[in-house]
């Protein structure tokens, strides 16, 4: 009988240890952003005028937070940070290329980032590498 209860109090420990685990984890989202599997608050920018925008003129980006531009096929795109304040990884995907490439975007810097790409994602500096050397090319696999 003992043992049983030990037990019973032994998964509800876990179990509320797992729990509060999850809710640290957990993001809260800002304006548009929302929430997705993998836990990053995303908004997604699929107009000419909402890519235009992106981040301009933000102050900050909240930690797990990534802006999404995309088009519906791939094509040679062009970033810069002329209006951005925020230091941002920079990752241009080429499905047909099979590659993903990081670039670090300087803020305020009028220099143009081209890459041949469908979807670019943007993030704090440092959210979409795990260390500073993995700036450059990767195959996805």
């Amino acid at each position: 009988m003992q043992y049983k209860s030990l037990k019973i109090i032994l998964v509800s420990f876990f179990s509320l240890s797992a729990m509060a685990s999850n809710e640290e984890n957990h993001l809260d989202c800002i304006n548009d952003f929302e929430l997705n599997d993998s836990g990053y608050c995303l908004k997604f920018l699929n107009t000419n005028k909402e890519r235009q925008m992106g981040l301009m003129f933000q102050k900050n980006l909240p930690y797990g937070h990534r802006v999404v531009f995309q088009w519906k096929q791939t094509k040679k795109i062009c970033m810069w940070m002329k209006n951005t304040s925020i230091p941002l990884d920079i990752q241009f995907y080429n499905p047909s290329l099979k590659t993903i490439i990081v670039e670090k975007g300087v803020p305020f810097s009028k220099k143009r980032i081209c890459h041949k790409a469908i979807e670019v994602i943007e993030a704090n500096r440092g959210e979409l590498v795990s260390n500073p050397n993995e700036y450059g090319i990767f195959l996805k696999k």
